[in-house]
């Protein structure tokens, strides 16, 4: 019964964290396969930068300038930005974002963007807790709070704007978002936290085994070395049951640096 109850805490919790990847990886993907297919293509142009090597011919001023990757990429990429939000023709009309597109003007015409990186980039948008993807993922956490303070804060106004006896009314649903916003408060920030925390060590828990039996001279994969006959032994389904789900969890991890270098840029 042990076994399995940790069986199905471990499952749980790989499925909530596939999970959640799946929602930020495709959460920004466009409706239309039309869309799609034009924004991997700028996509796949970014991705395709290289380092570029520019020679002068001029023998009296003979020299050379070298563009990096890096740079190259960024120029990419923000000239896309730029050509997008000065596009005011369909279906590019509802990119509008004065803030970016005053900043990528700026840099235009300063430095061609040499100096651009992509925590500039994002910073300096119109609404900039959208496009950080951990100020996204605080914003979501926190929205059943939040969405209890707005309505106090509603209700409030409405019992100022409406006196007499529709202002008890409005009290009383004051009243009850208060109550609400203090229970919600608790699961926020006390229960949230360290059900969050009892997670990440549910999940990490298997990863310190490897290292816990290492540090007391047992090699979890002693049984595929030659000549190990000195050497402490572990089961075989044991030693199988762990490298599956390591390697499971390295495949979470590549998939969660993905999204958040594709889709939100954090890197």
């Amino acid at each position: 019964g042990i076994v399995a109850s940790v069986l199905v805490l471990e499952i749980t919790n790989n499925v909530w964290l596939a999970s959640l990847i799946f929602i930020l990886f495709t959460s920004r993907y466009p409706e239309s396969q039309t869309g799609g297919q034009f924004w991997f293509t700028l996509l796949a142009w970014v991705q395709s930068a290289e380092r570029i090597r520019f020679v002068s011919n001029a023998e009296e001023h003979r020299r050379s300038v070298t563009i990096t990757k890096s740079h190259d990429r960024m120029t990419r990429l923000c000239s896309i930005n730029h050509v997008l939000l000065t596009a005011n023709k369909s279906p590019f009309e509802h990119c509008t974002d004065a803030i970016a597109k005053k900043y990528l003007e700026e840099q235009c015409q300063s430095t061609q963007y040499k100096d651009m990186s992509l925590s500039k980039l994002r910073q300096h948008t119109a609404n900039s807790q959208k496009s950080q993807l951990t100020s996204l993922c605080f914003r979501t956490y926190c929205s059943l709070y939040q969405e209890q303070k707005d309505q106090i804060a509603y209700y409030h106004q409405q019992s100022v704007s409406h006196p007499g006896p529709n202002s008890a009314y409005y009290l009383r649903k004051e009243m009850g978002h208060r109550i609400g916003l203090v229970l919600v408060g608790i699961v926020t920030w006390f229960f949230g936290p360290l059900y969050l925390l009892s997670r990440i060590a549910t999940l990490l828990f298997p990863v310190f085994i490897p290292i816990y039996l290492y540090a007391n001279n047992v090699f979890v994969w002693s049984v595929f070395m030659p000549n190990n006959e000195d050497l402490v032994k572990i089961d075989w389904l044991q030693v199988v049951m762990i490298t599956i789900y390591l390697a499971l969890m390295l495949v979470l991890l590549l998939l969660y640096l993905l999204t958040g270098h594709q889709q939100f840029l954090s890197f």
